[in-house]
């Protein structure tokens, strides 16, 4: 493999015209008896050759058919793929990739340019487009001579017999400009002073001179930027470099939108690059002794200098664990042969060289060692095989002996809660597992024995039945040292299950030994890497909090390109190794908190986070907000009046916070932030210097206000300037506010602000008024957001079927597969996989709410209070003046009868009458699906002054494809993972 310095991207800049591909139009289907599929040679309507795909149920999750002799394309070149199609397809077909092998013998997958198709399907081949690769250098680069090999067909679920023609692949050539980010370090990092190592350079890939101009945009991750450009003059195959030549801002990740555009094409084209800026806080020689900063990854599927890169990457970062599978398959592959323990003692070796040692992930049995009569448990997944007992004690008792001394930690089975990682129950999960403990015990009485790393406290697809991780535990209880849990998804869901769910089940079974959150992350899929990088410092340290003794972040290095797939956005790099945002927090979070040891949560508002660390030099509290949460700059007292605290951000920058009388302010936000102090400062929270009241709803046309209230926590009087700068369409009355204030005085100001006419904002994005403030004595000085929604108006009048919310964006979609890999294939892939718009309406007597769904996939086999987990409409109603809120599901079952079901009421009310009176219509046509419901006002307790007052609603659509329940999407959060109503949009009749 040839060793990149550069991260790359594609700027398509023209078409050339289509070339024609040879082709000997004959294939076959892989496992075609198996899985019921064909290939044979077919011809199109219009006369043409090609290849039939058939398949008479959609009983496995893909299909795949290779050409007889694969389809030379030459030396790798931009392009785009055409093939005609034609098919009598069914409704589980999701869609259709095309393989490409290059000259190494790696193969690459690639997905369609858009969804759905007429006649034809287009491929875009560039090396950002690469979706999965495996094989030959795994370099995950495109090298030389280019074949294409076949087709893969995803499914989901199951359905009836279907088949396509796929024919006339045609090529088109892409004339491109290569970009790539040169810092001298195949890990894209530098050094703050050392920018000038960094230049943008810029290669004409095509056959044709470009003239035109670059410009490169750079923007790091609290929104700082600047730019750079110059002309760009190109013959084929010629490069320029873009120096830097200045410093930057900040230290920190930085990304580079660049683009250019040609004199005689008026289009701009580009891409984006990353870099980092940053003092590695690694890496550091021995084992830690204190919590274990610890990482996920694969090295087994790399190649040696990947192998190499990540463990330098890691290293660097100054994580100390890795979380590596020594799998029993890989080591005897086959009965009575041969222990081959030669990958695991070179990744061994490498990253001891880097300060890290192992956590060793220990199953994986091969199917020549099942258990004679053995029986899934789970008949409708693959999971691993329940081997022998007696072969498993000989595997374990191998690898601890082999590795005595060397191996501090030793997990036996990842997620067996999962059948679709391990597929027996709970009762053979102890009996293996109890063996396993006793060969470790003998062979290193110094080993560390974890139990299986348990996947999840929810139910999910792929569970085991309710109640297997209590059995498991309670089981094996006293045989292992450490409990290990995984509990993958955003920090809110997080903390509700370790604290309502967790904890308390370890309490029931009087679990003493302490526990390793020891796999667990947030994906980035669909450009959330800002929202990952927080959450590791949130997960990380509320698990600490709460017993932890270590965490592994899954994992170290994305597991492909493909930006909507959940499993190839956990990595700290890219797949090409650029680094992400959560790379360089947990360098920042790694550097700060080695040495420290938990101490206490603080009081705090609901929705902020305190927690206090210290070692034998210094204090650090860590503090951040909730998304949701009103903004709080919070006060804090320290013992020492000369101290001056230094507040660090996520991405390791620094700066002093001012003190007056041992009291210092501090902005509570969603990205976490350390206040560092000497360890012989004590620091005690006092109150909250301003403090926002506003409902965040602004209805287009009319004055909204606020209450704002100010404290002086100083012992002589202070003067506050307040500068308020709105979005585009709201006004303040008055934008600047000065405020004095006496020794311990606080006062409560109203603030004013008038909405044009045409303010509106798309259902569930909110915009913000920054405040920028500053104290005239004190010298304090801070900026805050108060996040403002405009209220949706209801004409009284409809003439148009305009809808009143729209669900269609990512941010929208709640997954529920993150803690369930094998249901990767059902991630949200798009409007056209799960969308909805509703609208709202009364006539006088009833509350009318329409809503049109497009799911490529209707399935409700439910009735009653269960018909969250099928396809439905689930909708609430907080009406003022009332406690708690309405909470009503609409839904077309599969009988195609239609069910209204109340879940909740206001004030304990009787939901008999809603269920009674309300009358549901539904159809289903295509991939649409409508509902319309009518309620009487009077029913759901809404008079004519509430409706023209307004009151909160919500709304979500559950989406079951026929493998549970695998996620929603909704107006705004707070119906389906909790009950916040005060996160609801406001709805206000005219």
């Amino acid at each position: 493999m040839k060793l990149s310095l550069f991260c790359i991207s594609f700027a398509l800049i023209s078409i050339t015209a289509a070339a024609p591909l040879p082709v000997h139009w004959s294939a076959s289907a892989v496992q075609a008896k198996s899985r019921r599929h064909s290939a044979i040679s077919a011809t199109l309507p219009d006369g043409s050759p090609g290849i039939r795909f058939c398949w008479e149920s959609g009983n496995t999750p893909y299909g795949e058919f290779v050409f007889t002799k694969p389809i030379r394309l030459g030396r790798f070149e931009p392009c785009v793929l055409r093939a005609a199609l034609h098919g009598k397809l069914t409704e589980n077909f999701d869609r259709i990739r095309i393989r490409l092998t290059d000259s190494s013998g790696e193969t690459f997958q690639f997905d369609t340019r858009k969804r759905g198709f007429h006649d034809s399907v287009e491929f875009e081949i560039t090396q950002e487009k690469i979706r999965d690769f495996w094989g030959g250098d795994k370099n995950g680069r495109i090298d030389g001579e280019v074949t294409i090999t076949g087709f893969a067909i995803g499914f989901r679920g199951t359905g009836k017999r279907g088949e396509f023609t796929i024919g006339r692949i045609e090529k088109f050539s892409l004339a491109a400009i290569e970009a790539k980010v040169d810092t001298g370090d195949p890990l894209y990092l530098i050094r703050p002073g050392e920018e000038s190592k960094l230049a943008v350079v810029f290669t004409n890939c095509g056959d044709r001179e470009f003239d035109g101009r670059a410009s490169c945009r750079f923007e790091d991750f609290y929104g700082r930027h600047f730019r750079l450009e110059r002309s760009l003059s190109l013959p084929p195959g010629g490069t320029m470099r873009l120096p830097l030549n200045r410093p930057l801002p900040a230290p920190g990740h930085w990304q580079i939108f660049w683009t250019v555009q040609g004199n005689k094409e008026g289009a701009e084209h580009g891409g984006t690059l990353q870099f980092a800026s940053l003092e590695p806080s690694g890496p550091t020689p021995n084992r830690t002794s204190g919590f274990l900063f610890g990482v996920h990854s694969h090295p087994y599927r790399w190649s040696k200098q990947d192998r190499e890169l990540e463990a330098r990457a890691a290293g660097l970062a100054g994580i100390k664990v890795l979380r590596l599978d020594i799998h029993w398959r890989a080591l005897q592959p086959q009965p009575g042969g041969d222990w081959d323990f030669s990958y695991p003692d070179s990744v061994l070796r490498l990253y001891e060289s880097h300060g890290i040692e192992f956590e060793a992930l220990l199953g994986a049995p091969p199917r020549w060692a099942v258990t004679p009569g053995y029986v899934p448990v789970r008949s409708d997944i693959r999971g691993e095989i329940r081997p022998q007992t007696a072969l498993y004690r000989e595997y374990i008792r191998r690898v601890a002996e082999r590795y005595r001394g060397k191996i501090r930690f030793y997990e036996q089975f990842n997620e067996p809660d999962l059948a679709a990682f391990y597929n027996f129950g709970a009762e053979d999960y102890i009996e293996l597992f109890r063996a396993g403990a006793e060969e470790l015990r003998k062979a290193d009485p110094a080993a560390v024995i974890l139990t299986g790393g348990f996947a999840t406290m929810l139910q999910v697809a792929s569970s085991h039945a309710p109640g297997y991780i209590e059995k498991a535990l309670a089981g094996t209880n006293g045989t292992f040292d450490i409990h290990a849990h995984h509990e993958h998804g955003p920090f809110e869901a997080y903390c509700r299950i370790i604290d309502e769910q967790f904890l308390p089940m370890r309490r029931r079974l009087g679990i003493a030994a302490p526990w390793y959150a020891n796999e667990t992350a947030l994906t980035a899929a669909g450009g959330r890497e800002k929202r990952q990088a927080a959450a590791l410092w949130k997960k990380l340290l509320f698990a600490w909090s709460r017993g932890a003794v270590g965490y592994n972040w899954y994992d170290l290095r994305n597991d492909g390109f493909d930006p909507d797939n959940g499993e190839h956005n956990y990595g700290l790099l890219t797949n090409d190794f650029q680094p992400k945002p959560v790379y360089v927090a947990y360098n920042t979070l790694t550097g700060l908190f080695r040495t420290k040891k938990f101490l206490r949560q603080l009081p705090a508002p609901d929705g902020i986070w305190l927690f206090e660390f210290a070692d034998h030099q210094k204090r650090l509290l860590a503090a951040w907000s909730e998304v949701d949460t009103p903004p709080a700059t919070l006060l804090f007292q320290t013992s020492a009046a000369g101290t001056v605290p230094e507040l660090v951000d996520l991405m390791g920058n620094r700066r002093p916070i001012p003190t007056v009388g041992g009291c210092f302010p501090l902005e509570a936000s969603e990205y976490p932030v350390a206040v560092e102090l000497p360890v012989s400062t004590d620091i005690e929270p006092a109150g909250q210097l301003f403090k926002a009241v506003f409902s965040g709803a602004a209805v287009a046309g009319k004055t909204f206000a606020f209450q704002f209230t100010a404290n002086n926590p100083l012992p002589k009087p202070e003067n506050f300037v307040l500068r308020f700068s709105p979005p585009p369409g709201i006004r303040l009355i008055c934008p600047e506010l000065r405020i004095s204030l006496a020794a311990g005085e606080s006062r409560c100001i109203p603030i004013e602000a008038q909405v044009d006419a045409k303010f509106r904002l798309p259902s569930g994005v909110r915009d913000f008024i920054k405040v920028e403030w500053h104290g005239i004595n004190s010298g304090w000085t801070g900026c805050f957001k108060l996040p403002v929604l405009s209220a949706t108006v209801i004409p009284a009048k409809r003439n148009d079927g305009a809808p009143d919310f729209l669900l269609n964006r990512r941010e929208q979609v709640h997954s529920l597969i993150g803690a369930d890999p094998s249901r990767e294939h059902l991630n949200w892939k798009g409007p056209e996989d799960l969308s909805a718009t509703a609208r709202l309406s009364q006539d006088g007597q009833n509350f009318i709410l329409a809503v049109d769904v497009t799911d490529d996939r209707h399935c409700q086999p439910f009735s009653g209070s269960g018909v969250w987990q099928g396809d439905c409409v689930q909708f609430a109603i907080a009406v003022p003046e009332h406690s708690g809120l309405w909470e009503i599901g609409l839904t077309r079952r599969d009988d195609g009868k239609n069910e209204v079901f109340c879940w909740s009421t206001p004030d304990g009310l009787d939901p008999a009458p809603v269920m009674k009176t309300a009358v549901l219509k539904t159809e289903r046509d295509g991939n649409r699906t409508s509902y319309q419901v009518s309620i009487p006002l009077t029913a759901l307790k809404l008079s004519p002054k509430l409706l023209r007052q307004g009151f909160r609603f919500n709304l979500l659509i559950n989406d079951n494809d026929g493998e549970g329940r695998e996620n929603w999407i909704h107006i705004v959060p707070g119906i389906g993972e909790s009950k916040t109503p005060e996160q609801y949009p406001l709805v206000v009749f005219e």
